[in-house]
This record gives structure tokens, sequence and C-alpha cells, in this order.
């Protein structure tokens, strides 16, 4: 994310409402004067309005699309928000198509007593729980100026995560003895994440079968090694039908893997195993 780049673009010619400067903890992410004044406060033009409340609980961890909801008096056009880290442990990202901002849902206008939203990806560190604060700024334009204003501060309370880190889906699974039935014979565990961040996922199996992993000595995730808060996900095995003999098997999955605080753990489950 670079944040500088899109406040960079503000043009000359943009009224400021509002004159206390950037806070010094945003200097750097955010280059230029902008408002510390809120929207709403009596200025002879039409301002957005910001409706979302800027006070939220957050689990420790947590990588979550924010919605930022707004309103205004009359048209207006070229809506831009930009969003500052403004203390350690937190960080921002915008939507892939837009650079360096974000913008609203339908196009970039904001028409008169309609409501739309910005959309905003907040990602808090994994060690430090408090509140975690970032700044809202936006940007927009009304009769041929444009204006810009700090909107409010996003207060997030880091609480730390207490729970089980993710569910185990699998219980029971088959395969073929057949041959011909080589490109079937992979043997899937799914996954749910529960905790907001699981990560460097990595699975082996105990068992007395041959078994083959994707990553030579070891499986992971089908998407990465990473399972979020509600994110379903697939690690695989392959058995090869010519070494396989029809009955049941056990499989003794054990999981390494990193919990939201970054503390090492292991867990271990049991996979049935029916061989056709």
């Amino acid at each position: 994310m670079n944040i500088k780049r899109g406040l960079a673009a503000l043009f000359t010619t943009t009224v400021v409402l509002g004159a206390t400067a950037l806070p010094s903890s945003a200097q750097t992410s955010a280059p230029g004067t902008l408002s510390n004044h809120h929207s709403g406060g009596g200025y002879s033009v039409p301002v957005p309005t910001l409706l979302t409340n800027t006070k939220m609980d957050w689990a420790q961890g947590s990588s979550e699309w924010v919605n930022l909801s707004w309103t205004s008096k009359a048209d207006l056009t070229n809506v831009r928000v930009y969003v500052v880290a403004n203390s350690k442990g937190i960080e921002v990202e915008y939507p892939s198509n837009q650079n360096g901002y974000t913008s609203l849902l339908d196009n970039n206008t904001l028409s008169s007593n309609e409501i739309d939203f910005t959309s905003v990806k907040l990602t808090t560190d994994t060690s430090n729980s408090g509140t975690k604060k970032a700044l809202v700024y936006i940007r927009w334009s009304y009769e041929g100026r444009t204006y810009q204003l700090y909107a409010g501060r996003l207060q997030l309370t880091n609480k730390k995560y207490k729970g089980d880190d993710f569910a185990i889906l699998t219980e029971s699974a088959s395969v073929s003895s057949d041959p011909a039935a080589a490109d079937k014979n992979w043997v899937e565990f799914n996954y749910k994440g529960l905790a907001p961040r699981t990560t460097n996922m990595a699975m082996t199996v105990e068992s007395d079968l041959d078994v083959y992993y994707p990553q030579q000595k070891f499986t992971s995730l089908h998407h990465d090694e990473t399972l979020h808060s509600g994110e379903t996900d697939v690690a695989r095995i392959w058995l090869d039908p010519e070494l396989l003999e029809s009955g049941q098997q056990k499989l003794v999955v054990n999981i390494s893997y990193r919990d939201v605080s970054g503390q090492s753990k292991t867990e271990s489950h049991v996979i049935e195993l029916t061989i056709d």
C-alpha cells in the first residue's frame, strides 16, 4: 500500500476546510496540509457526512474490510476517501482497482440525500492489544471546485482473541485401489478458520500407507498457508492405487501452525479412510 501516491495527487487548487495541521504521526504517510475539522461544521459549501460509528471492537490480528457510509445534502462528484494509520500495529489497504484511495460503491458521485459507502481493509497486528487508530479524510468536487476535509478518526479496540483456532471439517474419506483411478486418488482435509488469522499451516500424515505430498515432505492449504476467520480451505495428499488394498485405514493428520498471537502450536486429528 502506498498512501503517498494517492495523497500526493491532490489538486493544488483544492480548498481545505478547517486549518488544523495534519498530526505529526501521519506526516510521512500523508504529505500535505489536510484539515482536522470534522464534517458538518457550518461550512459555506455542502460537505459529506460520515455516518459510520467510528468506534469498533476488533479481534486482535483481524484483517477485515470496513464499510464507511456517507451522505450529503447536495450532489458531490469525484469523491475519494483516504485512511491514514495513526498508531502502530495497523495497516491500511484499498480496493485493487483504486490507486491509493477508496471511492463509492456505485460510482464516484454522492447524490443529494443518498447514502453510499466506501470500503477499506484494515489489519491489526497480532502482538499488541489496545486501541488502534486511523484518520479518515475525504475529497470531493462541487460546482467546479475541489474540497477536502478531515471526517473523523477510526478507533479499533484491539482485543485478544480467545477461542479455537480452526475447525476440522473432514472425518472420513475414500480412495480406490483401481490403477485407472490414479488421477482421482487425492485425499482432502477441509478446515474452517475460527480465529482472525492462523498462519504457517503444514500437515503431515502418520499411516502404514505410502503418502505423497504436494510439497515433498508436507502438505498445506490450497489457497495459501493462512486460514482467516470464516474461510474454508483444503489440504491434499495422494495415494498410489497400485500400492493399496481394499479395506479400512486410519490416517493421523498432524498439523503445525502459528496462532493469531504468533505462538507455534500443533494439533492432530484422525481420518477414517475407506479403500474400495
